[in-house]
Protein backbone atom coordinates (compact mmCIF):
# COMPACT_ATOMS: atom_id res chain seq x y z
CA UNK A 1 0.00 0.00 0.00
CA UNK A 2 1.16 3.50 -0.72
CA UNK A 3 2.71 5.01 2.46
CA UNK A 4 0.85 8.30 1.99
CA UNK A 5 -2.51 6.53 1.83
CA UNK A 6 -1.58 4.27 4.74
CA UNK A 7 -0.68 7.22 6.97
CA UNK A 8 -3.87 9.01 5.95
CA UNK A 9 -5.98 5.96 6.81
CA UNK A 10 -4.21 5.56 10.15
CA UNK A 11 -4.85 9.21 10.94
CA UNK A 12 -8.50 8.87 9.93
CA UNK A 13 -8.87 5.75 12.09
CA UNK A 14 -7.31 7.51 15.07
CA UNK A 15 -9.63 10.48 14.64
CA UNK A 16 -12.66 8.20 14.40
CA UNK A 17 -11.64 6.33 17.54
CA UNK A 18 -10.91 9.53 19.44
CA UNK A 19 -14.18 11.18 18.44
CA UNK A 20 -16.58 8.24 18.65
CA UNK A 21 -15.47 5.26 20.70
CA UNK A 22 -13.16 6.85 23.24
CA UNK A 23 -15.17 10.03 23.81
CA UNK A 24 -18.79 9.27 22.85
CA UNK A 25 -20.23 12.14 24.89
CA UNK A 26 -17.64 14.69 23.78
CA UNK A 27 -18.55 17.92 22.04
CA UNK A 28 -20.15 17.50 18.66
CA UNK A 29 -18.46 19.50 15.95
CA UNK A 30 -20.23 20.62 12.82
CA UNK A 31 -19.09 19.02 9.60
CA UNK A 32 -16.47 21.10 7.85
CA UNK A 33 -17.26 20.69 4.16
CA UNK A 34 -14.30 22.78 3.05
CA UNK A 35 -11.84 20.68 5.07
CA UNK A 36 -13.40 17.48 3.72
CA UNK A 37 -13.10 18.73 0.14
CA UNK A 38 -9.51 19.84 0.71
CA UNK A 39 -8.59 16.41 2.09
CA UNK A 40 -10.14 14.74 -0.94
CA UNK A 41 -8.28 17.01 -3.34
CA UNK A 42 -5.01 16.18 -1.59
CA UNK A 43 -5.76 12.44 -1.73
CA UNK A 44 -7.01 12.61 -5.32
CA UNK A 45 -4.57 11.19 -7.81
CA UNK A 46 -2.78 9.11 -5.18
CA UNK A 47 -3.10 5.35 -5.64
CA UNK A 48 -6.59 3.99 -6.07
CA UNK A 49 -8.28 7.24 -5.04
CA UNK A 50 -7.70 8.75 -8.46
CA UNK A 51 -10.90 10.58 -9.46
CA UNK A 52 -12.75 10.31 -6.15
CA UNK A 53 -13.06 14.07 -5.61
CA UNK A 54 -14.73 14.52 -9.02
CA UNK A 55 -17.29 11.84 -8.21
CA UNK A 56 -18.00 13.30 -4.79
CA UNK A 57 -18.30 16.81 -6.19
CA UNK A 58 -20.77 15.49 -8.75
CA UNK A 59 -23.00 14.21 -5.93
CA UNK A 60 -22.45 17.18 -3.61
CA UNK A 61 -20.76 15.18 -0.86
CA UNK A 62 -19.06 17.26 1.83
CA UNK A 63 -18.99 14.90 4.83
CA UNK A 64 -18.36 11.26 5.58
CA UNK A 65 -22.03 10.81 6.51
CA UNK A 66 -23.12 12.15 3.10
CA UNK A 67 -20.58 9.84 1.50
CA UNK A 68 -22.03 6.78 3.24
CA UNK A 69 -25.59 7.75 2.25
CA UNK A 70 -24.65 8.32 -1.38
CA UNK A 71 -22.72 5.03 -1.40
CA UNK A 72 -25.76 3.09 -0.15
CA UNK A 73 -28.06 4.84 -2.68
CA UNK A 74 -25.74 4.23 -5.64
CA UNK A 75 -25.20 0.59 -4.64
CA UNK A 76 -28.97 0.08 -4.50
CA UNK A 77 -29.41 1.80 -7.91
CA UNK A 78 -26.78 -0.49 -9.39
CA UNK A 79 -28.43 -3.63 -8.03
CA UNK A 80 -31.82 -2.40 -9.31
CA UNK A 81 -30.51 -2.12 -12.88
CA UNK A 82 -32.63 -4.45 -15.07
CA UNK A 83 -29.69 -6.64 -16.14
CA UNK A 84 -28.46 -7.16 -12.57
CA UNK A 85 -31.97 -7.49 -11.16
CA UNK A 86 -32.86 -10.24 -13.64
CA UNK A 87 -29.58 -12.04 -12.90
CA UNK A 88 -30.39 -11.90 -9.18
CA UNK A 89 -33.82 -13.40 -9.88
CA UNK A 90 -32.30 -16.21 -11.97
CA UNK A 91 -29.69 -17.02 -9.31
CA UNK A 92 -30.98 -15.68 -6.00
CA UNK A 93 -28.15 -17.07 -3.87
CA UNK A 94 -25.30 -16.02 -6.15
CA UNK A 95 -22.71 -13.54 -4.94
CA UNK A 96 -22.15 -10.58 -7.26
CA UNK A 97 -18.74 -8.95 -7.62
CA UNK A 98 -18.20 -5.65 -9.42
CA UNK A 99 -14.95 -5.63 -11.40
CA UNK A 100 -13.15 -2.97 -13.39
CA UNK A 101 -11.62 -4.49 -16.50
CA UNK A 102 -8.28 -3.57 -18.05
CA UNK A 103 -9.98 -1.40 -20.67
CA UNK A 104 -11.76 0.62 -17.94
CA UNK A 105 -15.23 -0.85 -18.38
CA UNK A 106 -17.13 -2.59 -15.60
CA UNK A 107 -18.48 -6.11 -15.22
CA UNK A 108 -20.69 -7.82 -12.72
CA UNK A 109 -19.49 -11.35 -12.10
CA UNK A 110 -21.85 -13.80 -10.45
CA UNK A 111 -20.66 -16.76 -8.42
CA UNK A 112 -22.63 -19.09 -10.73
CA UNK A 113 -20.24 -18.16 -13.58
CA UNK A 114 -22.41 -15.61 -15.37
CA UNK A 115 -20.79 -12.28 -16.30
CA UNK A 116 -22.65 -9.10 -17.19
CA UNK A 117 -20.67 -6.43 -19.01
CA UNK A 118 -22.00 -2.94 -18.40
CA UNK A 119 -22.18 -0.82 -21.55
CA UNK A 120 -19.41 1.80 -21.51
CA UNK A 121 -20.61 5.41 -21.19
CA UNK A 122 -24.04 4.25 -19.99
CA UNK A 123 -25.71 5.50 -16.82
CA UNK A 124 -25.28 2.10 -15.16
CA UNK A 125 -21.55 2.13 -16.00
CA UNK A 126 -21.23 5.58 -14.43
CA UNK A 127 -23.03 4.32 -11.34
CA UNK A 128 -20.75 1.26 -11.25
CA UNK A 129 -17.69 3.50 -11.44
CA UNK A 130 -18.94 5.65 -8.58
CA UNK A 131 -19.78 2.59 -6.45
CA UNK A 132 -16.39 1.02 -7.18
CA UNK A 133 -14.42 4.19 -6.38
CA UNK A 134 -16.40 5.05 -3.24
CA UNK A 135 -16.28 1.44 -1.97
CA UNK A 136 -12.52 1.39 -2.50
CA UNK A 137 -12.13 4.77 -0.81
CA UNK A 138 -14.24 3.72 2.20
CA UNK A 139 -12.90 0.18 2.25
CA UNK A 140 -16.47 -1.14 2.30
CA UNK A 141 -17.40 -4.25 0.36
CA UNK A 142 -13.87 -4.79 -0.91
CA UNK A 143 -13.60 -8.46 -1.80
CA UNK A 144 -11.01 -10.51 0.04
CA UNK A 145 -11.31 -13.31 -2.52
CA UNK A 146 -10.93 -11.23 -5.68
CA UNK A 147 -8.38 -8.40 -5.69
CA UNK A 148 -9.81 -5.16 -7.03
CA UNK A 149 -13.40 -6.41 -6.88
CA UNK A 150 -16.26 -5.01 -4.86
CA UNK A 151 -18.73 -7.47 -3.35
CA UNK A 152 -22.23 -6.20 -4.10
CA UNK A 153 -24.13 -9.19 -2.70
CA UNK A 154 -23.12 -12.30 -0.86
Amino acid sequence: MNPIIASGLISLGKDLLDNTLLHPNGPIRAADGAAFSKSLEEADGVGQNNGISAILSQYGVDSIDDLRKIHADLRRQLLDDPALASARVEAPGAAIHLLRTTDGSYQASLSNGKTITLAPDSKVAQTAEAVHRISTFLGQGVSTDRPGAILLTS
